[in-house]
């Protein structure tokens, strides 16, 4: 139950985003970003540097070094679940994406502590420092 509600929190969140910056997930699946990657732009909607990730191969580890504390919109165009983490080794708090979740401005999501529980709708841009796929 708490994932789908999880789920249902950002897909509102995609829908709002989509709707004030004129970005859908669907455009965003015809971009540049390959099927079974996650993508991380440094900049807000798809602009700016790419860095992408394969997300079947990996299952957690550091962003790129160019990326720490830089990435500012997310896609997951992977079948799994992707957590980003504002701290090395998956720590401290966390967005979490589901297959499909793209975010085109970290300025405002949905935020939880390293327990999993709800911190707040508040600003993630420019920090992530790592990832888990689950």
């Amino acid at each position: 139950m708490r994932s789908r509600a999880l789920s249902l929190t950002l897909g509102m969140v995609v829908m709002i985003g989509g709707a004030i910056f004129g970005v859908t997930p669907a455009q965003a699946q015809t971009s540049d970003c390959r099927a079974g990657h996650f993508c991380m732009w440094n900049d807000e909607r798809r602009s700016g540097a790419l860095d992408s990730m394969y997300a079947i191969a990996w299952q957690r580890g550091r962003i790129s070094q160019q990326y720490v504390d830089r990435v500012s919109s997310v896609f997951n165009n992977s079948p799994r679940h992707v957590r980003i983490y504002q701290d090395y080794d998956q720590g401290g708090k966390f967005i979490q994406l589901a297959p499909g979740d793209f975010l085109p401005d970290l300025r405002g999501v949905v935020i939880y502590n390293p327990d999993g529980s709800f911190f707040d709708v508040n600003t993630f841009n420019d920090r992530a420092s790592s990832y888990y796929v689950i």
